[in-house]
């Protein structure tokens, strides 16, 4: 191992290293104002298309349970229209029993899909954002648009031809063999990485992703709720193939690469699969690789990131599920509006907020606060019996969404530029395995609670994100122990001695060190040759 002469003596220092904040400086690439633009245009179109597929998946499966199942007479008890029954009802034919069937059954059936989809594409995505360090970020945006315009197309085709819904499943299987249309999300929180210093701006950024992606979701929402009403479940698949098909005409001719390809694309070292998992694995066992952060911080935030996004996650269905029962029974354009208002007040106010409070307080205390918002909207959630209750459980949790982006932005804030890549395939894997988790979970919880208590999974939703807020604030208490983890993260774009804790060590002090006990035995060679910690 060679060192220069600005060389740290203790290269393991790596959040102290001058030569680091140069390097941090100068390697983020800088973009012009029409690529911000083309990029955010293509999140945008990202978000209408997977937004609306997603809308109309629930809706699809539930009307085709509803019209295809043949239930027991024992459950189909009392027709609707009997006396008595009139005020419980639903749906014209079906009795309270066998709406609750068919809600059991709807949550099962998306839970497979899931399921189908998250399981083939947890491997693929890890080596795609593995392999997106060494040939860019373009070509897993390229995969993943041409996947989810392929898995939509085959959806229309399958629902206007009506085959059984179980032929839905090779459509999934398509989109996991991709990773899905997280390629693109992680190749494009990747390259914000690419294009952004280290800071507070980097974690805003990243958030303000979701923002988009908020704004974005206000449209589709009322737009597939008007889509499914008027036309069917044939023409918004097409839409929602047409908008991927778009993007990735985009991306191929529009996209500027924001990752330049390194030598190690071209050889074939970088494609050994044992490689790509020393590469993910050296988060953890290299101290150096997440900016000195120490590993009982770094693993407390992961399963703080775990609980959280795998509440998100899994709320969608069971929501759509739930608001879809008695004593609601909306319809698909009043869940559209429903759906609009919960984007805009929970992601586009909630990350926004970011900002403000980003004047007063750090990441990890907003992450807290996200928290709390989304205990006291689950609960409002669980219990409530009106319309004008499930609205007020939205403004409750204004800021529930806010913890998930901003642990993403820790993580890149620590990690190492050339590792950005391979970072958020670890943070991917994470989500497709809350989305699987998160969905087995709750769908069957809601599956055989709806019966008795059609909230208690939003109860159990709550309790999951009160252990996220202990672990955030234990995460907050470690890192005032260690204080090496700011070293990177606070203040601007890069530490300074002065916002140092004066425990720390600074560069100085350990030259100072180094040189009393090993002055006359250590010579520092003037050489230009970087460190390489792996």
């Amino acid at each position: 191992m060679a060192f220069s002469e600005n060389s740290p003596i203790v290269p393991g220092k790596r959040g102290i290293n001058e030569n680091d904040k140069k390097t941090d400086e100068t390697t983020h690439v800088v973009t012009s104002t029409s690529d911000i633009i083309i990029r955010n245009i293509n999140i945008t179109l990202i978000s209408l298309a997977a937004i609306t597929g997603y809308v109309s998946k629930a809706q699809y499966i539930h009307k085709w349970v509803s019209v295809n199942t043949v239930l027991p007479e024992a459950i189909q008890g009392v027709n609707a229209s009997s006396p008595g029954n009139i005020s419980q009802q639903c749906a014209t034919n079906s009795s309270s029993d066998a709406e609750n069937e068919y809600q059991r059954l709807s949550a099962r059936m998306s839970l497979y899909f899931t399921l189908t989809e998250k399981m083939i594409g947890l491997p693929v995505l890890s080596l795609f954002g593995i392999y997106s360090d060494f040939i860019g970020r373009k070509p897993l945006m390229i995969v993943g648009c041409l996947v989810e315009c392929i898995k939509y197309g085959m959806m229309s085709f399958f629902i206007y031809e009506d085959f059984h819904i179980n032929y839905l499943f090779v459509c999934y299987a398509v989109s996991g063999l991709g990773g899905t249309y997280y390629s693109f999300h992680l190749a494009n929180f990747a390259s914000v990485a690419d294009t952004t210093a280290r800071g507070k701006q980097r974690s805003f950024n990243i958030a303000l992703i979701d923002a988009v992606i908020g704004i974005s979701g206000l449209a589709a929402q009322i737009a597939a709720g008007y889509l499914i009403k008027i036309t069917g479940f044939v023409y918004i698949n097409m839409i929602a193939a047409g908008l991927f098909a778009l993007v990735l005409l985009s991306v191929i001719f529009l996209y500027k690469e924001t990752h330049v390809k390194t030598k190690l694309a071209n050889s074939a070292k970088s494609w050994n699969i044992c490689y790509a998992i020393k590469r993910m694995t050296s988060l953890y066992t290299h101290k150096g690789q997440r900016g000195n952060m120490p590993l009982s911080i770094f693993l407390v935030l992961t399963i703080a990131f775990v609980l959280v996004y795998g509440m998100g996650s899994a709320k969608g269905d069971v929501e759509i599920l739930y608001i879809l029962n008695f004593p609601f029974c909306w319809s698909s354009v009043k869940i559209g509006y429903y759906s609009a208002v919960q984007v805009f007040v929970q992601t586009v106010v909630g990350i926004m907020l970011i900002k403000v409070l980003h004047l007063f307080t750090n990441d990890e205390m907003i992450c807290i606060i996200g928290c709390i918002s989304a205990i006291a909207s689950m609960i409002a959630m669980s219990f409530a019996t009106r319309d004008w209750m499930l609205y007020i459980a939205i403004g409750l949790g204004t800021m529930c969404v806010v913890p998930a982006p901003l642990i993403r932005g820790i993580f890149s804030k620590t990690v190492l530029p050339d590792k950005q890549g391979a970072l958020f395939a670890n943070i991917y894997i994470f989500e497709i395995l809350c989305g699987l988790g998160g969905s087995t979970i709750f769908n069957n919880i809601y599956a055989e609670t709806q019966t008795t208590m059609k909230g208690m999974a939003f109860l159990v939703m709550a309790g999951f994100y009160l252990i996220s807020g202990i672990l955030l604030t234990i995460c907050m208490c470690l890192t005032s122990v260690w204080g090496t983890y700011n070293l990177f993260i606070q203040g601007g774009s890069e530490p300074s001695v002065n916002s140092r804790r004066s425990d720390t060590l600074s560069l100085d002090n350990v030259n100072l060190q180094q040189r009393e006990s090993h002055d006359t035995t250590i010579k520092v060679k003037q050489e230009t040759e970087s460190v390489d910690y792996l």
